[in-house]
């Protein structure tokens, strides 16, 4: 066997075991769409705004905001994600809750809990729409939404 082949052996071989280890490389050059590779999982900045009032219409100060990714197979939830993100309404009952979350889940669980214990809590499922805010390739930009509460006093 020639040098060359035995080579090309090697190579193939390794090649394999590297492939079966989840390693992989790109050559921008033979890239068709001429794409940025990436490793491991992508995610996705995302970016929930809303506003909590009282059934009285009257906003709501310190309201506790948070959320879960939820896991779906097209049809019903199949994994449910705690997120770590938090945010707080102020005092036009306004919040914006941001973060980062695993790429191409476009479902999102807000939570709106009154820490005080004078309102009861409410939830709201609610589809993220991808945008251009941030421009880029295919793992950037923002996922953004939109969800509105009114909680009733306990």
């Amino acid at each position: 066997m020639d040098y060359k082949k035995c080579l090309e052996k090697i190579n193939m071989f390794l090649g394999f075991i590297l492939g079966l280890l989840g390693v992989c490389s790109c050559d921008k050059s033979k890239d068709p769409w001429n794409e940025v590779c990436y490793y491991g999982t992508p995610y996705a900045k995302y970016e929930v705004t809303g506003a909590v009032l009282n059934t009285e219409g009257e906003s709501i100060q310190g309201i506790q905001i948070t959320s879960q990714e939820l896991y779906t197979d097209g049809n019903s939830i199949i994994h449910i994600e705690e997120m770590r993100d938090t945010a707080y309404t102020d005092s036009k009952g306004d919040y914006q809750l941001k973060g980062n979350r695993f790429f191409g889940q476009n479902k999102l669980r807000v939570i709106a809990s009154d820490p005080s214990n004078t309102y009861t809590a409410d939830t709201l499922e609610i589809d993220l729409l991808h945008s251009d805010k941030d421009k880029g390739g295919w793992v950037t930009g923002t996922e953004i939404g939109t969800a509105d509460f009114t909680l009733k006093h306990k």
